[in-house]
This record gives C-alpha cells, structure tokens and sequence, in this order.
C-alpha cells in the first residue's frame, strides 16, 4: 500500500464494531503521517446516539437518531509492522497527550484506488477478523441508520475478508 495515497480521510460505510463504536454514526478516519515522527497519526470522529438499543436476542443496534451527542474524536498513531509493504500496523492509543503503547493489530485487507475522492474504498481488520471496518474516501450521500448487516451490502468484500458470522451493521 502506498502510504501518501492512503493518507486522508475515510468514512466508515459498515462495520463489525469495537464496543467502543457500537451505536456510532457519521464514522470518519483520518490518517496523516508524521514523516518528522515516522508514523501514522490517526484521528477518529463520530457522533453516538444518546440512546441505543441493542436486542438481546439477535445482537442487533437500534438507535434514536434524533438526539446525538456532539462529535467525539479519538486519536491513536500507527506503526507501520511491515514496511514496505505497508498492511500491518500497530496502534497506540492516545489517551490527552499521552500515548499507550499498546500496539493493537491493524491489517489494511484490501485497499482500491486510495487517492481517488469517489471511488477510494478499504477493507481494515483485526487478525482474528473479529472486528471490521469497510470504508470509502466518498462521503455517503444518504446515510441510513438502518444497520443492514454488511455482508448484504458488500457480500464480496465480507467474503474475501474472512468476516461475516458476526455480522456487521453499515455504520
């Protein structure tokens, strides 16, 4: 992967969420990389509903997007685990000025024209794949909150993942 061109912002479009983003909504990811520092700084944005409903019985989020809380923004940086290929990296989550040096597992599956604002699109896993984001450079026109389970938007990008038992939800 070419790092200047992946650099940017991407939306998250679906996803198997963390517990941290289950119920976000309006997900972008912002990458920037810190030649000074050699690493990829990484911004996250969202909203979250103030009421979210998840069913007992099928694990599935519904939420009242009516009322939302004010953007929330998280900050991590990436190390790059195998230059110079450039699909496995470790993230450190930024907690005020402090970095955690955690080195989370972040492998960039699948990466299609990443330097163009229309047709960029990116698969980005865990190892286990028990987490998955599906995002675009395009801003989504209509944004549902319909959580349809991402394998029926995208069955083959969710297959060629090794993602889908857990279903995810367009974000």
């Amino acid at each position: 992967v070419d790092l200047a061109s992946f650099m940017g912002n991407w939306h998250v479009l679906a996803n198997i969420p963390t517990s941290f983003e289950v119920g976000a909504c309006n997900c972008i990811e912002k990458y920037r990389y810190d030649e000074q520092k050699q690493c990829v700084q990484v911004e996250f944005e969202f909203t979250k509903p103030q009421q979210t409903i998840v069913d007992a019985k099928t694990g599935r989020v519904s939420i009242d997007t009516s009322v939302t809380t004010a953007s929330t923004f998280a900050r991590m940086r990436g190390s790059i685990k195998n230059p110079p290929v450039n699909t496995h990296w470790a993230i450190d989550p930024q907690l005020f000025s402090l970095t955690l040096p955690i080195g989370l597992n972040y492998l960039l599956l699948y990466v299609e024209n990443p330097s163009s604002s229309e047709l960029g699109f990116c698969l980005v896993s865990v190892p286990d794949r028990s987490y998955l984001w599906v995002m675009t450079r395009a801003v989504p026109s209509v944004f549902p909150h319909l959580h349809v389970p991402a394998e029926e938007a995208y069955p083959a990008a969710a297959a060629a993942s090794g993602a889908g038992a857990g279903g995810a939800d367009v974000a």
